[in-house]
């Protein structure tokens, strides 16, 4: 039988990630001599019947997070080691045999620099895209001897299970596809899409939606982003951090999250939208840093940024548009 014509995506995943994790293991056992084994020859008798690469679509999570972050080899052998001490009890017994010298069974810089192949020094760096984007974390002080752990969102991401980072939990909103669209407002969606479809691998210039239609410009922001394949979050301009590090740290985990579930952010000001100094600082780094799709909504134009911005004026639905989604909606009375 063939096992790509019966698994679902889910099986598949776990599968695929349960035998690349057979061959980081295969190389913990050579590396402490209880194995002479080639990695390959016992990863591909454990998980015989494992799923190709190219039969899945979407591909497996590890691959598209590899992909997604730039890591090298070495680099996804690092993440998968702190995944497999996660997720399978034999990692640290064999981490134990393996670190003489090292107190728990833990994973190490060191651990992975004597372990894998194609190792480099640069993995290790803060710059680097394993501790940039906090796919991993780094306890203790000593860089090569503390402990090294995988992000948990990132190890739920690998194994198949989607959900927003609890840390954007309270800060974020998930923005609903309405189910009938004005028409006036679908031909200010449509050229959204077309203009972020058009800045292709460039970094997509900033919507601006002005006016007082708060409920109006999510509906058009929403429906652009759903062409695209994209959920969209909004947050309040009120809810930003005034505190760089604070800020720093919701630009990054808010990056890596829109690269690992596909979002768009939608930033919503409200009354006194430019009253806070502070705020304004922070939103128009947040609108400078962050690389992927953004909306801003506002009641009046904001300019003055280096990055592109185009501006659409949303007006209230005519009246017949307003009629027409109640009959959408209730049917005929």
């Amino acid at each position: 039988m063939n096992p790509e014509n019966t698994m679902t995506w889910e099986e598949a995943n776990q599968t695929y990630l349960m035998r690349e994790l057979d061959r980081v293991r295969a190389l913990l056992e050579r590396r402490s001599a209880q194995s002479r084994m080639e990695p390959e020859q016992l990863a591909s008798e454990s998980v015989a019947d494992s799923p190709r690469l190219d039969d899945m679509n979407p591909p497996p999570s590890i691959e598209r997070l590899c992909r997604a972050f730039g890591l090298s080899r070495f680099e996804r052998d690092i993440l998968l080691l702190c995944a497999g001490v996660e997720l399978d009890a034999s990692f640290s017994r064999l981490i134990t045999a393996t670190q003489t010298g090292v107190a728990g069974a833990y994973p190490t810089f060191s651990l992975a620099l004597s372990t894998f192949s194609e190792a480099h020094w640069s993995a290790l760096s803060p710059g680097g895209p394993l501790r940039r984007w906090r796919l991993i974390e780094v306890g203790g002080e000593s860089l090569t001897q503390s402990r090294i752990r995988i992000d948990e969102r990132v190890l739920h991401y690998l194994a198949g299970v989607a959900h927003l980072d609890e840390r954007l939990n309270g800060l974020l909103e998930e923005v609903a596809v309405p189910a009938e669209l004005a028409q006036s407002h679908r031909v200010q969606a449509d050229p959204v899409v077309r203009l972020w479809t058009a800045s292709g691998a460039d970094v997509p210039p900033i919507v601006q939606l002005c006016g007082n239609e708060a409920q109006s410009k999510r509906e058009i922001a929403a429906t652009a982003c759903a062409q695209l394949g994209l959920y969209l979050y909004a947050l309040a301009a009120s809810a930003l951090p005034a505190h760089p590090a604070e800020l720093d740290a919701l630009i990054r985990l808010w990056q890596r999250e829109a690269i690992l579930c596909g979002s768009g952010l939608l930033i919503e000001s409200g009354e006194g939208e430019h009253a806070d100094a502070a705020r304004e600082i922070a939103l128009n780094r947040l609108l400078q840093e962050v690389r992927g799709i953004l909306i801003v909504s506002g009641r009046t134009r904001r300019g003055n940024l280096q990055r592109a911005m185009v501006t659409f004026d949303v007006e209230k639905p005519t009246t017949e548009e307003q009629r027409h989604m109640w009959r959408c909606y209730l049917g005929t009375v």
